[in-house]
């Protein structure tokens, strides 16, 4: 968890690493001092680093974002 953006930004995430990489659950929550953006969650597993599987993305207003990822590589986008 940190600043970043100058300070603009607060970010917190939490999950899992294995051998100092990430591997399993992760959420990361991003949300913009000045509120010139909503904030964001994000929340999906990573498989030896990569994002892999389905992540669930959500903005304060905006509709959730489903994106299905393959090895870090982004297969399909949806809006449920």
């Amino acid at each position: 968890m940190g600043t970043i953006a100058k300070n603009n930004a607060y970010y917190h995430s939490r999950g899992f690493f294995k051998n100092g990489i990430k591997d399993g659950k992760w959420l990361t929550l991003f949300i913009w001092v000045d509120g010139r953006i909503p904030p964001r969650v994000d929340a999906g597993i990573y498989l030896k680093g990569k994002k892999h599987g389905k992540w669930r993305v959500y903005r304060h207003g905006n509709d959730k974002k489903e994106i299905l990822y393959e090895h870090g590589e982004i297969i399909f986008t949806a809006k449920p």
